[in-house]
């Protein structure tokens, strides 16, 4: 199963000027090296910076999230919520982080086929991922139909179409 801590949420955004894109950089790795109160520090700054973009606003959360030791699941789930209404969002690529990071915490609550329906959003965008995060993508796609119990033949064959696509 993955772990909510190595989600890869903190992508340079195109309209982020090279400050922007550096402080995005430094708060991956912090994020990526489980030093969350220097991510924390990090994110703040570039929130005073573009407080209307929803990649900071839910990241934000999700760092929040992880200082609390995954206690507010919650609270987390209604930030994500307020940022894009994932029940009604159309996918697209700028959205999948939330759609993804909404599916893992879904997953952890053992609503299934919410996080089924999140995960199908990520899936079209793959091979725009990094490697790194398409197999983390997958490998949640994986645990969720497992999850829901879909019979062997649905899981090896949704496997196949993932890694060929």
């Amino acid at each position: 199963m993955a772990d909510p801590g190595e989600s890869e949420t903190m992508n340079a955004n195109l309209d982020f000027n090279d400050a922007q894109k550096n402080l995005v950089s430094q708060a991956n790795n912090d994020f990526s090296d489980r030093k969350y109160d220097h991510c924390q520090k990090t994110m703040r700054t570039l929130y005073k910076q573009k407080d209307s973009d929803a990649k900071v606003i839910s990241n934000m959360s999700l760092i929040d999230y992880m200082l609390s030791g995954l206690t507010r699941t919650e609270e987390f789930k209604r930030q994500i919520l307020e940022v894009v209404n994932l029940e009604q969002a159309s996918c697209d690529e700028d959205k999948v982080s939330l759609f993804f990071n909404y599916a893992l915490v879904t997953l952890y609550q053992r609503q299934y086929e919410q996080a089924h329906k999140a995960i199908l959003c990520c899936l079209p965008y793959k091979k725009t991922f990094t490697d790194v995060f398409s197999r983390r993508v997958i490998l949640l796609y994986l645990e969720i139909l497992l999850r829901l119990q879909k019979d062997d033949r649905t899981i090896s064959e949704s496997a196949i179409q993932s890694l060929n696509e």
